[in-house]
């Protein structure tokens, strides 16, 4: 292997190359319906096939320097999945490939992952551009494709012609590593992971809303309980007690779509999310089914994404995340938080 293969580390993930000794894990993660549908033609895959995808990995990492990474979490030695570059039969270019263990999904794991290997392929390695093939039925790669930034460029599979592929090159990373560079960090992140912050909070009907979503004094920013919004400001669904009418991951993506929402107020109130320094304090509320105790699960959805786009000095916050009878407009999660933020307007 290159003496150059880097172990790669994201703000929550270790990738490290896949060795001999993960073998039983890639084993047991690969015949996991979820991961065998679409990367294995839904076939029991043989530990011969992964001790063979082993050694291909190897070899392809001391020739070209790219191959499989085994993912672990930070605080992990458990292997949870593989992402990297396969070759496949009847291609010149190798292409990007991942498998996630299935309880690890619905945390943005696998674009996390990719990421990092898109940056170690075209800025470590100095490939020019970065491919994947797409199973159309599997929509959970076709929202990591598209917060990679990867754009469509035809059929490239000789032995499955239906297939689409997608490519990112290497100058497109080049100019959003200089706009990083440029004081856009942030803003940039989310434009990477396709994430859009909604236009200012449309009011329903018949609601009046007497207060500021976002009250800054001296180097502290208040930030009033948002919900979800959809992209045009307009309150986004689904609408009920999670536990009941809403699921415990789709409460979650609404703690998501929440802390765009928040974002978005910042950004309007602040100019440029880069002014905060740190997250301190936010409080979660969960309009929670009786006997529904989860909340800190639904919670972790906003958790999740502020520290990937701050990183663990800035984004860790003190937090609580407790149940409501009933929220806002039917909501199922509403935020507040408070920032410090650089400067005093």
């Amino acid at each position: 292997m290159r003496s150059d293969t880097p172990t790669l580390k994201t703000d929550r993930l270790v990738l490290r190359p896949i060795a001999a000794d993960d073998t039983d894990a890639l084993h047991r993660i690969s015949n996991e319906p979820g991961v065998r549908r679409f990367l294995w033609d839904d076939e029991p895959v043989e530990r011969a096939t992964i001790r063979d995808l082993v050694f291909r990995s190897t070899r392809m990492f001391s020739e070209e320097g790219i191959g499989l990474f085994g993912i672990r979490r930070r605080s992990s030695e458990n292997l949870i999945g593989f992402c990297g570059f396969v070759r496949l039969s009847g291609m010149a270019e190798a292409e990007l490939a991942y498998g996630l263990m299935q309880r690890a999904w619905g945390e943005g794991l696998a674009t996390e992952a990719s990421a990092a290997c898109l940056r170690h392929a075209l800025e470590g390695v100095g490939l020019g551009r970065v491919i994947v093939g797409a199973d159309e039925e599997n929509v959970a790669s076709a929202r990591v494709i598209e917060k990679l930034g990867m754009r469509f460029v035809g059929s490239m599979n000789p032995n499955v012609p239906e297939a689409p592929y997608y490519a990112v090159y290497r100058e497109e990373l080049l100019s959003k590593s200089a706009r990083k560079d440029q004081g856009m960090e942030v803003e940039a992140k989310l434009e990477e992971l396709g994430l859009v912050l909604p236009g200012p909070t449309k009011t329903p009907p018949g609601l009046v809303l007497l207060f500021s979503w976002v009250r800054v004094r001296g180097d502290r920013a208040h930030v009033s309980g948002h919900v979800a919004l959809n992209p045009d400001g307009s309150t986004a669904g689904p609408f009920g007690k999670v536990g009941a009418e809403v699921s415990e991951e789709e409460a979650y993506e609404a703690a998501r779509l929440t802390t765009l929402a928040i974002l978005a107020s910042l950004k309007r109130e602040l100019g440029d999310l880069d002014r905060i320094t740190a997250w301190l304090r936010v409080f979660g509320m969960v309009n929670s089914a009786p006997g529904f105790d989860r909340q800190p699960n639904v919670i972790n959805g906003f958790s999740d994404l502020i520290l990937q786009l701050y990183g663990p000095e800035a984004g860790d916050h003190a937090r609580s995340a407790v149940g409501m009878a009933a929220l806002p407009l039917g909501a199922p999660v509403e935020i507040e938080a408070e920032v410090l933020v650089r400067g005093d307007l």
